[in-house]
């Protein structure tokens, strides 16, 4: 059992490395899959770390753009697949103040592909604020 915990946990840190790739199709998809794997692992408790690795992404100032798409992608998916109910309010209000600053950022020299990731990305979040 140890073995498949540690494969697990070595593909699950290269698909949050993948996340940076200047290769934008690449972060996208770790994105989604990343979104895949937490939708089992997140409500077994099996994944606690993640909301915050993907949060530290966002609020470091030196991060490349690509890595802050893509992680404002997969924080979207991952709000898609799991309920709201396997997050704690805290995780819920700083994902959604990590998705409007890191707009806010990208805002202020827009470019169409960041401007479309943060549509995508508020209408997923808004599944997490309905309750």
């Amino acid at each position: 059992m140890s073995n498949d915990a540690s494969f697990r946990s070595q593909v699950k840190g290269l698909l949050l490395n993948t996340l940076g790739s200047s290769v934008l199709e690449a972060g996208h998809t770790a994105a989604q899959l990343i979104a895949k794997i937490a939708s089992i692992e997140i409500p077994r408790k099996e994944w606690p770390e993640l909301i915050a690795s993907l949060l530290g992404n966002m609020i470091q100032q030196d991060k490349p753009a690509s890595l802050k798409q893509a992680t404002l992608e997969a924080l979207g998916y991952v709000c898609e697949e799991i309920s709201h109910n396997d997050l704690v309010q805290d995780e819920v209000n700083s994902v959604l103040t990590a998705v409007v600053q890191g707009h806010l950022e990208d805002l202020i020299s827009p470019t169409h592909i960041f401007f479309m990731s943060f549509f995508g990305s508020m209408f997923r979040q808004l599944f997490v604020c309905q309750t």
